[in-house]
Order: structure tokens, then C-alpha cells, then sequence
């Protein structure tokens, strides 16, 4: 999986289930918010079936500006996943070189 970032991410309660299952590929776009910043970006999930409101997955995300994204976006940064609302959480837990 080419990424730019790795996270540990957690849907919020209320969330539909199906969130990322809903799209028709292994990636799927969505807004990471760190503060007052957004920046777009690609979940890449391998295995949906794993994916419920405050479960706690590991998956890789791509953007579509990586070097203003990584620039923010260090080991540990705290960030949300917007979809018109606020549909989940995260952390920063690797960031790739290449």
C-alpha cells in the first residue's frame, strides 16, 4: 500500500458501519482537520469487515498535496476525519519517506 501516513484511527459513535465499505475500491476519499487546517486525503483499508464505530484500526492514508500534509502531520499528531460532520479520530503513528 503506497501512503503517506500511517494512523491508528477510531470511528465515533453513530457512525455508520458501512462508512468506508461504501465506496467501490480500497480507497476512499475523505478530509483529514488538524486544527484549522484540512487536507484531502485517501483511507486505504485492506479489510472492511474490521471497520465498527470505536473500533481501533491501524490504516494508511494518501493525500492528495502530501508535502503541505506532512508538514503538520508528524508522529503523534492528533487529527478528525470530516465527512459534512466529524465521523472519526485519529493519530498520527508513522509518516513514510517515500
Amino acid at each position: 500500500m503506497n501512503g503517506h501516513i500511517q494512523a491508528l484511527v477510531q470511528l465515533v459513535e453513530g457512525t455508520d458501519a458501512n462508512y468506508f465499505a461504501n465506496s467501490p475500491a480500497d480507497s476512499y476519499p475523505t478530509i483529514l482537520t488538524v486544527g484549522e487546517e484540512s487536507f484531502s486525503s485517501q483511507v486505504l483499508v485492506e479489510d472492511v469487515s474490521n471497520i465498527k464505530p470505536n473500533a481501533l484500526l491501524e490504516v494508511v492514508f494518501r493525500f492528495l498535496f502530501p508535502e503541505e500534509a506532512k508538514k503538520r502531520l508528524i508522529v503523534g499528531t492528533t487529527f478528525s476525519i470530516w465527512e459534512q460532520k466529524i465521523v472519526g479520530k485519529g493519530r498520527v503513528i508513522k509518516v513514510f519517506t517515500k
